[in-house]
C-alpha cells in the first residue's frame, strides 16, 4: 500500500506540474476546485498565406486547471506570430513557471494483524496538506529567425548531379552538399571544404586528399573516404549520365575502361584510411587542384550508405533526387513544392559552423516584372540565377533605392542563337555567317543591356587569352553582306525557321522586346523565324539529350564555357550529347591535349585552337555578352560579393564590376558565413 500511495500522489504532482509549466498567456484566470483534469480545446490565432497553401496556426488552451483543496492562479503568454514558410517570427518572450511544492505527509496506523510468531502493523501515508505557490517567473528571450529569400526564375522538379545542365540544380545542390573543395571568388582560387588538405605528387601522377574528421550527413553518419570514392564511381558510371565529368574519365588511372562500360571498377581511386583518398592519374597533371578536373567546382559529394542502394540506371530519376536530398551541406532539405519554392533548414552540426541564415527559401517567380514588385514590399531578399534578370529600369529603380544593394560582375555568358548545323536549313556555313551580318547587336546592347555595359564577342569562350584580334571585329552588321551570303547559300525566304526559346528568355517586357527586335532585324534580310516556347526541361531534352538534337535553332539564355569545359559541349565523348553536332576528330584531338598541359600558357593556347574551329564554323551565333547585376537588401551580407559592402553606384556608369573567377560561384562560396544584420 505505502508504493501505490506513493506512486498516486507523485503522479497527481507531476500532472500539477505539468499543466502549470504548459500555461503561456498574460491574461489571469482563477480555476476552480474539482476534481483533477484538464478541458483543452482548440482556439484559431490566424491563417496565414505561404506559397501555394494557406495554415491555420492552432494554440492550445488551457481552460480548466482543478487541484484538490486549493485555488491556483495560472498565468499565461500567448505567442501571436508564428514561423510558417516564407514568414518571419517575433517572439518577444517565453514564459516559464517554477512551482516550488510543499506536501505535508502524515502517517496512519490501520490495525494490527497478528500473525503466527508475530504481529505487523500495517501503515498508509495520507496526504493531509497540499500548498501550491508560484513563486516567480523567468523570462527566456527568442531571438527571431532570419529568413533569406532568393527568387529564382525557374525550378527543376529533380536536382540530380549528374544531369545537371543549368545553376537551379547547381545551386540547390550546393546548399545540401559539400564539395572536396571550394571556388573563393574574392581571392581567386580553390579552398578546402570536405577536404581539409591535399597534396599534388612530385612527378605529377596523384593527388591525395585528407577529409576532414568532423563532417556528417543530415542524418547523423560521418563523411567518409567511401563517400567519396563512392560519388566518383556513381558520376561517371557509363548507366548514369556524364554531365560535368569534364576530363576526369582520361585523367583518373583505369577511368576510360570503367566510363565506357568496359570495368566494374576505377583502380585509380584508392582509400588509403578511412579519411584519406589518393587519386592515381593517367599522365602528369595538376587539374584535380584547380576546379578543372572536377567538373568546375567538384562533384557534391553523397552518402553510398543511401545513394549506393540505388540502381546506376534508375540514378536520374529516384525520389532520393526530389524529396530527400540527404547531404552534408550547411543546410538540410527540408520540401519543395512545384513551381513554388524550395525550402532548406541550417545544419547546426555543419563542420564549418552553424549556418547564421536559419531558413532559406528559393521562391519561383518567372515574370522579371514580379519580382521587381516583390523585392520593393520586402517579399524576397534577391535575385539568384543569371544576371539579375530585371528590366533595365527595374535595376535603375534598384540603384537609386537605399534599401538595396546593387553588385556588378563582369560578364561571360554570351546569349545566342545555336545551331543544328547538320539540319539541311542551316547546314550551310554562309546562312551562319549571314545570320551574324542580320543582326545590329550594338543596337541590341544599347536597348537591352544596363546602361549600354553589355560587350561583343563573336565566339562563346570569353577568355581574352582564346581569342585573336580579328575574332573580336569580325561579323560587323551589315544587311546588305547578309543578303548576298544567303542568295550564294541558295536560301529560300519563304521558308519559316523554328527558334526553340526557353520562357525564361521571355519571361519579360524588355525579353520580349529584345526577340521581337531580333525577328524584325532577321526578316529584313529573309530569314523568318517563329519562336517556339518551351519550358527549361523540355527545352534541354531538345538541346542536350535528344540524338541527334531535336531543333534546327535554339535561342539560349547564354553559354560561358571556359577551355575546362569545352569537352562537355564539342568532344564526341564529352557527354553533352554534342549539341550542335560539329564534333569531329579534329576538335577531339585538340581537346584531348587540355588536361595534359602543365602550365597556364600551355592550356590558353590549346584554347585558342579550340576557339578558332568554333569562330570558322560558326556552331553559335553570339549576340553580346551581358554585365551580371543582383540586387541585395541591403542588410543581407553574402561573402562572394567582398565584405565590407563596396560603395554602391546610383547609375550604370558608376558601377566597380567585379572580374569574374568562374560562372556563378559567388553565390556558393561559404553559404554558412550568410547573414542579415541589424544596421546601427
Amino acid at each position: 500500500m505505502r508504493s501505490s500511495g506513493r506512486s498516486i500522489l507523485l503522479a497527481s504532482f507531476a500532472v500539477l506540474t505539468l499543466l502549470v509549466a504548459m500555461a503561456c498567456t498574460r491574461e489571469r484566470e482563477v480555476v476552480k476546485e474539482v476534481p483533477v483534469e484538464v478541458v483543452v480545446k482548440e482556439e484559431v490565432v490566424k491563417e496565414v498565406m505561404v506559397p501555394g497553401e494557406t495554415v491555420v496556426v492552432k494554440e492550445e488552451v488551457v481552460k480548466e486547471v482543478m487541484v484538490p483543496g486549493e485555488t491556483v492562479v495560472v498565468e499565461k503568454e500567448v505567442v501571436k506570430e508564428v514561423m510558417v514558410p516564407g514568414e518571419t517570427v517575433v517572439v518577444e518572450k517565453e514564459v516559464v513557471k517554477e512551482v516550488p511544492v510543499e506536501v505535508v505527509v502524515e502517517k496512519e496506523v490501520v490495525k494490527e494483524v497478528r500473525v503466527p510468531g508475530e504481529t505487523v502493523v500495517v501503515e498508509k501515508e495520507v496526504v493531509k496538506e497540499v500548498r501550491v505557490e508560484v513563486e516567480k517567473i523567468v523570462e527566456v528571450p527568442v531571438v527571431p529567425q532570419k529568413v533569406l529569400r532568393y527568387r529564382v526564375p525557374f525550378q527543376e522538379v529533380k536536382w540530380v548531379p549528374h544531369s545537371a545542365v543549368n545553376e537551379i540544380v547547381t545551386l540547390i545542390g550546393n546548399h545540401t552538399f559539400s564539395s572536396l573543395l571550394q571556388p573563393d571568388p574574392i581571392r581567386r582560387r580553390y579552398v578546402p571544404e570536405l577536404a581539409e588538405r591535399w597534396e599534388l605528387s612530385e612527378d605529377g601522377m596523384s593527388t591525395t586528399y585528407f577529409l576532414r574528421k568532423n563532417a556528417f550527413f543530415h542524418d547523423g553518419e560521418q563523411v567518409k573516404a567511401d563517400d567519396v570514392r563512392f560519388t566518383f564511381l556513381s558520376r561517371l558510371h557509363s548507366e548514369t549520365p556524364n554531365n560535368g565529368t569534364g576530363d576526369l574519365p582520361i585523367i583518373i588511372k583505369g577511368a576510360k575502361a570503367y566510363f565506357d562500360g568496359e570495368a566494374a571498377d576505377i583502380p585509380g581511386i584508392e582509400i588509403v584510411d578511412d579519411f584519406t583518398v589518393k587519386i592515381n592519374h593517367e599522365f602528369p597533371t595538376g587539374d584535380l587542384l584547380s576546379g578543372d578536373g572536377l567538373g568546375t567546382f567538384g562533384f557534391d559529394i553523397l552518402p553510398e550508405h543511401i545513394v549506393g542502394k540505388i540502381p546506376p540506371a534508375e540514378i536520374n530519376d529516384h525520389d532520393f533526387f526530389k524529396n530527400v536530398m540527404i547531404g552534408s551541406g550547411p543546410y538540410k532539405f527540408v520540401r519543395h513544392e512545384v513551381d513554388q519554392f524550395v525550402e532548406f533548414v541550417a545544419d547546426p552540426n555543419y563542420f564549418l559552423g552553424k549556418p547564421r541564415i536559419d531558413r532559406v527559401l528559393m521562391i519561383t517567380m518567372p515574370s522579371n516584372d514580379a519580382a521587381q514588385i516583390a523585392l520593393q514590399r520586402g517579399e524576397i531578399d534577391t535575385t539568384l540565377a543569371g544576371d539579375g534578370l530585371l528590366s533595365e529600369e527595374g535595376m535603375q529603380a534598384m540603384l537609386l533605392d537605399d534599401r538595396f544593394d546593387v553588385y556588378g560582375i563582369s560578364g561571360t555568358n554570351s546569349r545566342g542563337y545555336a545551331f543544328n548545323t547538320k539540319n539541311p536549313l542551316v547546314s550551310d556555313v554562309r546562312v551562319r555567317q549571314a545570320w551574324f551580318h542580320a543582326l545590329d547587336r550594338e543596337a541590341l546592347i544599347r536597348v537591352s543591356e544596363k546602361g549600354g555595359l553589355g560587350r561583343l564577342n563573336n565566339t562563346i569562350m570569353w577568355e581574352p587569352e582564346h581569342n585573336t584580334p580579328e575574332m573580336y571585329t569580325a561579323y560587323e552588321y551589315n544587311p546588305d553582306k547578309a543578303r548576298q551570303l544567303l542568295a550564294d547559300a541558295g536560301w529560300d525566304s519563304s521558308v519559316t525557321v523554328p527558334v526553340a526559346t526557353p520562357t525564361f528568355v521571355v519571361g519579360n517586357t524588355a525579353g520580349e522586346a529584345q526577340v521581337a527586335a531580333e525577328q524584325q532585324m532577321l526578316a529584313a534580310v529573309g530569314i523568318n523565324v517563329e519562336y517556339v516556347l518551351d519550358e527549361i526541361a523540355p527545352w534541354v531534352t531538345k538541346y542536350y539529350q535528344s540524338e541527334p538534337p531535336d531543333y534546327v535553332v535554339a535561342r539560349v539564355g547564354g553559354w560561358g564555357p571556359t577551355v575546362g569545359g569545352a569537352k562537355f559541349q564539342w568532344h564526341t565523348e564529352g557527354g553533352g550529347g554534342c549539341p550542335n553536332e560539329i564534333c569531329n576528330a579534329e576538335l577531339d584531338a585538340i581537346i584531348d591535349k587540355v588536361p595534359r598541359a602543365l602550365s597556364k600558357a600551355e592550356k590558353d593556347a590549346l584554347g585558342l585552337e579550340i576557339n578558332q574551329v568554333l569562330f570558322r564554323e560558326i556552331p553559335i551565333v553570339t549576340l553580346f555578352i551581358g554585365t551580371a547585376m543582383f540586387p541585395v537588401r541591403s542588410d543581407v551580407r553574402i561573402p562572394g560579393f567582398g565584405l565590407p559592402q563596396r560603395p554602391q553606384a546610383t547609375n550604370f556608369e558608376e558601377m566597380q564590376l567585379t572580374p569574374r573567377f568562374c560562372y556563378n560561384c559567388w553565390w556558393i562560396y561559404r553559404l554558412e558565413q550568410y547573414d542579415i544584420v541589424q544596421e546601427n
